[in-house]
C-alpha cells in the first residue's frame, strides 16, 4: 500500500512527495502523522523541497508551519524544476 506522504532523497536534498490524490486536510493529517512517527530521524533545520504546482500559497504556508513544528524548513521549487539523483 502506498503512503500518502513520503520523503525521497536526491542530490538536491529531501523531497516531500504526495503520492495519492487527497484533499488538503488529509494531506495535513498525513504529514503530521509521518513527522510525528519519525521525529528523531531528521536533523534540525533540514530543508524539505516541494514543487509549487500542487498547492496554493496559503496551503504552502500551512505546510511550512507544520514542518516548523519539527524544526524543518520548507523550500518551494518551481514546477519545472528537475530533481537530480535517486528520485525522478
Amino acid at each position: 500500500m502506498n503512503e500518502l506522504i513520503t520523503f525521497k532523497g536526491s542530490n538536491d536534498g529531501l523531497i516531500l512527495v504526495i503520492t495519492k490524490k487527497a484533499n488538503f486536510n488529509q494531506i495535513k493529517e498525513a504529514l503530521n502523522k509521518k513527522l510525528a512517527s519519525c521525529s528523531n530521524f531528521f536533523e534540525a533545520n533540514t530543508t524539505i523541497l516541494l514543487k509549487d504546482d500542487k498547492f496554493s500559497q496559503e496551503e504552502q504556508n500551512i505546510l511550512a508551519d507544520i514542518l516548523k513544528q519539527y524544526q524543518l524548513n520548507l523550500k518551494i521549487v518551481e514546477s519545472h524544476y528537475r530533481f537530480y539523483g535517486r528520485y525522478k
